[in-house]
């Protein structure tokens, strides 16, 4: 019998389950960590978007900033040198207050009977799963230490992780002009290189849990789910069938 490896993958879902107040709107909420409006154009954007948006969305609101998709904005997007390196500067704020943030929610006790915490349970008492790649900056060895667990095998952060204070928010898959192209994750000085699509690949059953798959995050499955929707013969021979599961709130 030929054995198969499987892959988790972990988005926002699995922290909110957790009891961990993760979002970007709790952050945006947050006045001891949110960088105080400095004036420069990028801050006096994003205060007016989180002020009348319940769901706020941190790097959507970048996105649209730095591409120029909101209508409601349509001058003040930087455009000289000075403006575009206070842009740069409250950025990086915007970076440090996140990470500031989400340290104290992380000392935060856990829900010790959530399904988030069972799983956590499940890979170490396991060992099912080969490959676990996580979507959240939240240190899933530290969540593992509080529920009794000193072993949760290797994680791959795609975000960069709290423990290594390289924590990265940005934009991808977009085009972006000369001024903000250092916006893109992948330019982050923080990023590290993954082989999450090979070991998609190479998994036999991938389970999701909490992933939205908003279009932030989707790129890094959409090679994926292109490949499986697509078979080379049908039917689909068994060396090529994927076990895949979404859990979502609720379901």
């Amino acid at each position: 019998m030929n054995y198969h490896k499987n892959a988790l993958i972990i988005g926002n879902g699995f922290d909110l389950d957790l009891g961990l107040e993760t979002k970007f709107s709790n952050f945006a909420n947050a006045k001891d960590y949110w960088p105080e409006n400095d004036g420069s154009k990028l801050s006096i954007y994003l205060d007016s978007k989180k002020s009348i948006e319940k769901w706020f969305d941190l790097e959507g609101e970048l996105r649209e900033y730095a591409t120029g998709g909101s209508n409601s904005f349509e001058n003040i997007k930087a455009e000289n040198k000075e403006e575009i390196t206070a842009d740069f500067a409250y950025f990086e704020k915007l970076r440090i207050g996140l990470m500031g943030y989400l340290i104290e929610e992380e000392k935060k006790r856990i829900k010790e009977n959530s399904v988030a915490a069972r799983v956590i349970k499940g890979i170490s008492e396991n060992s099912n799963f080969e490959y676990v790649y996580t979507l959240n900056y939240t240190d899933l060895n530290g969540i593992a230490r509080k529920l009794g667990i000193n072993n949760s095998g290797e994680i791959h952060y795609l975000h960069g992780s709290l423990a290594n204070k390289d924590i990265i928010i940005g934009i991808d898959d977009i085009r972006l002009t000369d001024e903000y192209k250092n916006w893109r994750k992948a330019r982050s000085e923080h990023y590290k290189p993954h082989n999450i699509f090979a070991d998609l690949d190479a998994s036999k059953e991938i389970v999701f849990f909490g992933v939205s798959f908003g279009w932030i995050d989707y790129k890094y499955f959409k090679q994926f789910f292109a490949k499986v929707s697509t078979p080379v013969e049908e039917p689909i021979q068994e060396k090529d069938r994927k076990f895949i599961t979404i859990f979502t709130y609720d379901v």
